[in-house]
């Protein structure tokens, strides 16, 4: 291989390297979630581990929560970061905080991942973040329930 391509690729590598500090892939972590529902109920899943580290806090919003719910909770203004869930029934928005503020908003399809009602509009660190499998009790919905307790609602 030529130097200058043996420099391309080394960049290359890097760049990508760099690019997935601090980043969250919706399919790793619809994945990791579409997993566990197939588990069962009782399986725990912890975001931590299907999400990836480097984030400081998740947010989790259900379907139609408008934008402005969103930017309450995250106590800035909402911008792409909510992936339209203001419209939307078939996800369930998670919006990963990392350190120095900047926030990922993720759209996890409803069918990888369903969250039940005491689940949402609420803040997790990456230790809360634990779900368990559940089947939705009569009346609800939702197959991932918080596994240790409720944090504090955000809005």
């Amino acid at each position: 291989m030529s130097g200058s391509r043996l420099l391309l690729a080394g960049a290359l590598a890097l760049a990508g390297c760099r690019a997935a500090v601090g980043h969250v892939s919706a399919q790793r972590l619809e994945a990791g979630l579409a997993t566990a529902q197939r588990r069962g109920a009782g399986t725990r899943v912890a975001l931590g581990d299907v999400a990836g580290s480097g984030w400081q806090q998740v947010y989790v919003f259900g379907p139609y929560t408008p934008a402005a719910a969103v930017a309450r909770c995250l106590g800035r203004e909402a911008g792409a970061e909510t992936q339209g869930i203001e419209s939307r029934d078939d996800a369930t928005l998670l919006v990963f905080q990392f350190p120095g503020g900047r926030v990922q908003g993720v759209a996890v399809r409803r069918s990888a991942g369903d969250f039940a009602p005491e689940a949402l509009r609420r803040a997790y660190s990456p230790e809360q973040a634990v779900f368990v499998v559940r089947r939705p009790p009569t009346g609800s919905w939702g197959d991932l329930a918080p596994a240790g307790g409720l944090t504090n609602r955000c809005s």
